[in-house]
């Protein structure tokens, strides 16, 4: 036998009328629906994934000195945490993505059979905005100081903008060492790595 139970119906103006109501309570999904929509009708700015930027590509992005190396990529959505927003060490491996190219380009490494070990000691992240899927980013680094087999780098995540400045998302820091490919001892950093160091990031040589 089959039951039918009545179904109250209600009329299209009321239907919509409850949808503007709730329209009117904030969220964080609503909110980031609203950047989403927002973002759509600004210029969009042409960006090469995973591909280093040079100081003219990041002063067009909005970024300022002293950075004058960057990589830009999309937020994913294996990036994101249960809360719907960039989970905090994803912003870690980005640094390290940069971090890589970055040493070969600046003559510290060029990750062959003689080259050194590259050691994190220490890393950080301080996180100033909120990130979401779908955001196109910009991460920087320069190293800021150095000693004979150490160094210190700064790090940090743009959002691009070719109208006007880059509005800056999380900052990091890290000290590297670099150690003897065979395990015995530190590896002083090449004389080109130090050069680029001071000529390109104006980096400081410390004493060891």
């Amino acid at each position: 036998r089959v039951v039918i139970f009545p179904c109250k119906m209600y009329p299209t103006h009321r239907r919509m009328e409850a949808r503007s109501t709730l329209a009117q309570v904030p969220s964080p999904a609503r909110n980031r629906l609203a950047h989403g929509q927002a973002s759509r009708h600004r210029k969009v700015m042409q960006l090469d994934y995973l591909t280093p930027i040079t100081p003219e590509g990041l002063r067009r992005a909005g970024i300022g000195a002293p950075w004058r190396f960057g990589m830009a990529d999309r937020v994913r959505f294996s990036e994101l945490d249960a809360l719907g927003h960039v989970n905090n060490t994803a912003y870690l491996r980005w640094f390290e993505n940069l971090r890589l190219p970055y040493l070969a380009a600046r003559h510290v490494t060029d990750y062959g059979p003689e080259s050194p070990k590259l050691v994190l000691k220490r890393t950080s992240c301080d996180y100033m905005a909120e990130m979401f899927r779908g955001m196109d980013y910009i991460v920087t680094g320069r190293t800021r100081a150095f000693r004979t087999t150490s160094f210190t780098m700064e790090f940090a995540v743009f959002l691009p903008n070719q109208d006007g400045p880059a509005k800056q998302m999380a900052a990091g820091e890290a000290i590297l060492v670099l150690l003897n490919r065979a395990g015995d001892g530190r590896f002083a950093i090449p004389p080109a790595g130090c050069h680029a160091f001071v000529t390109e990031d104006g980096a400081v040589a410390e004493r060891a």
